[in-house]
């Protein structure tokens, strides 16, 4: 099923006493969760993850090693335990690695690789989105960054129905969905909004993510597939990165999906089990619809209580499993968006902190920048 986007106006005046009671009441209970909340042990676990070898658990996943530091990397920062458990010289050696895996410049199709084990010319979007995430987040200034090579690897990557792959076309065509076209976005935002990039055509893409629009109001990976929380996800923020969110018909029918998976914790799909990490892909979705006010943040958050491991820190996907780096970190970023005290406040669309998303402002302060990745979002600790 395939929709268009229309310009909708918001009327929030009306509701805003009673969110603000809501917002309220939701912190008061929050407040009597955070004695579970094992700080210390989790920032242990993140930082053994972002400043380590790759643990053994991990060994065979060695090309998406920038994205594990990425998440201990990120969640350091939202613990604000990134300059209390790293020293100065720990921070600029993760920084040199992380250009290491920078595409030779010889090449004039760059970005980033996953680790010094992919091949190095083969830039890849998502380690690219994780390596500037990671660069922000560590306050470097992105000087060396080649942004013109990392133009020529999102036009090399687009396909012509405006779908993103996740290395060049040019060295062989591979799987597209919506995770790419949000890489793709976000890169653009994490370079001070660099979008007028030639060859590359955001109508299509925003013609593509119609597309993808299920007949439940959410979305699919790919069009005609099943709505998915992750998918959805990865729509709305490449929509509000673009700063066309606003123009998403039938939005209440979306964002009634999303609250709909809200149960003890969050599911990605209706008759699944609650999941840690949709704590962060639904939560940050309905973030930027402005309704995440609306869920039961207490009983959202002791969900996640319950997932974690009080021995060796970090969270699993529910209770019984064993914790792993991804849904630790996911954990981490869904406390955030309910305001969890004692954690950072964190960019939904972004996957950042508020405080490493500012950086973007200092690096790059062009004329371009949507400023409305910002202001929109009024996220600022009270």
């Amino acid at each position: 099923h395939a929709t268009t986007f229309t310009t909708m106006t918001h009327s929030k005046s009306s509701l805003e006493k009673y969110k603000d009671a809501l917002l309220k009441e939701n912190h008061s209970q929050l407040i009597k969760l955070v004695g579970q909340f094992q700080h210390t042990t989790h920032c242990k676990y993140l930082a053994f993850h972002a400043f380590s070898t790759l643990p053994a658990p991990y060994s065979s996943h060695h090309q998406n090693l920038m994205t594990f530091i990425y998440f201990g990397l990120s969640g350091l920062d939202l613990l604000g335990a990134l300059h209390t458990l790293t020293t100065p010289e720990m921070r600029q050696q993760l920084i040199h690695w992380i250009y290491s895996l920078q595409v030779d410049k010889e090449h004039r199709v760059g970005g980033f690789r996953g680790s010094s084990q992919m091949p190095k010319h083969l830039g890849n979007l998502a380690m690219t989105y994780t390596a500037l995430c990671c660069l922000h987040i560590l306050g470097d200034d992105l000087s060396r960054v080649n942004r013109k090579a990392i133009a020529a690897l999102l036009a090399d990557a687009q396909h012509d129905n405006g779908a993103f792959q996740p290395t060049p076309c040019s060295y062989g065509v591979s799987e597209t969905d919506v995770r790419f076209v949000y890489c793709a976005c976000a890169i653009c935002a994490l370079l001070g909004g660099e979008w007028n990039v030639d060859g590359l055509d955001w109508d299509k893409t925003t013609q593509y993510l119609a597309q993808c629009r299920s007949y439940d109001g959410a979305f699919g990976h790919t069009p005609h597939a099943e709505s998915h929380g992750g998918s959805t996800y990865c729509i709305v923020s490449s929509l509000f990165l673009m700063g066309k969110l606003h123009q998403v018909e039938r939005v209440e029918e979306l964002t009634q999906w999303l609250l709909s998976r809200h149960k003890s914790g969050f599911q990605g799909r209706p008759n699944k089990p609650a999941d840690t990490c949709y704590s962060f892909w639904i939560g940050s979705s309905l973030r930027l619809l402005d309704a995440l006010h609306m869920v039961d943040a207490r009983m959202c958050a002791q969900y996640t209580m319950n997932c974690q491991d009080t021995d060796k820190g970090g969270f699993g996907k529910h209770m019984d499993a064993h914790s792993d780096i991804l849904h630790s970190y996911m954990s981490i970023c869904g406390l955030s968006l309910l305001r969890f005290p004692g954690i950072a406040m964190m960019h939904p669309a972004l996957g950042l902190s508020m405080r490493a998303a500012q950086n973007i402002r200092n690096v790059a302060p062009l004329p371009e920048l949507r400023e409305t990745i910002f202001s929109e979002l009024s996220m600022h600790e009270e």
